[in-house]
């Protein structure tokens, strides 16, 4: 069974239908929450002004603050 109060991220980039990681989340993101790994993935193609939702959001890289909104770390 999945819980979704740990990581929900693919465990396998081309599967994305199946399973998640289900590590510790450290990171609520937009896309759920995150381990520490994936939490820094996604900040590091939110950098990338090719990926799929900022082509979709107009082209470019999200800024820094965009980030840190997108990708907050969890309290203790």
């Amino acid at each position: 069974m999945i819980d979704p109060t740990r990581c929900m991220a693919p465990s396998n980039r081309s599967d994305l239908g199946g399973p998640r990681c289900q590590k510790p989340a450290t990171h609520a993101t937009v896309l759920g929450r995150r381990c520490a790994v994936h939490a820094e993935e996604l900040r590091q193609s939110l950098r990338d002004p090719n990926t799929l939702g900022n082509v979709l959001a107009g082209g470019r890289a999200r800024t820094e603050d965009e980030i840190e909104r997108m990708v907050v770390k969890l309290l203790s």
